[in-house]
C-alpha cells in the first residue's frame, strides 16, 4: 500500500538551507549518516547541492525519534523526582521492615 504524504510549502531560511545543504556534500559525516540511518533509500535520493521533500522528510524523522526521545528521558525524570516526603517515608519503613525481618530470619 503506498504511502502518501501532506503536501507542505515550506520557506527556509538561510541558515536552514545552508545547513540542509551540507547534508548532501558526498564526503559529509552527515550524508553518511542518513545513508546508515536509512539503508532502503534509493540511489540517486540525495544529490550533492540539492534539497528535496525525501531530504526533509530524512532530517524531521531524525528530528522527532529525537524529540521522542528527549520527551520520554524527562517524563522518567518527572517521575523519579515525584519521589516526595511520603513516599521516601514509606520506602525508609519498607527498609527498616526489611532488615528486622532478615535479622529475625538469621536468629
Amino acid at each position: 500500500m503506498a504511502t502518501t504524504r501532506p503536501r507542505v510549502n515550506l520557506i527556509l531560511t538561510d541558515w536552514e538551507e545552508e545547513r540542509l545543504r551540507q547534508l548532501t556534500v558526498e564526503d559529509s559525516d552527515y550524508r553518511r549518516l542518513l545513508e546508515s540511518r536509512f539503508p532502503d533509500m534509493k540511489p540517486g535520493t540525495i544529490v550533492e547541492g540539492q534539497i528535496n521533500s525525501e531530504l526533509v522528510h530524512m532530517v524531521l524523522t531524525i528530528g522527532m525519534d529525537t524529540m521522542e526521545d528527549e520527551q520520554a528521558a524527562a517524563s522518567y525524570a518527572a517521575e523519579a523526582a515525584d519521589h516526595g516526603p511520603e513516599r521516601e517515608a514509606m520506602i525508609l519503613e519498607m527498609q527498616k521492615r526489611s532488615a528486622a525481618a532478615a535479622a529475625r530470619h538469621a536468629e
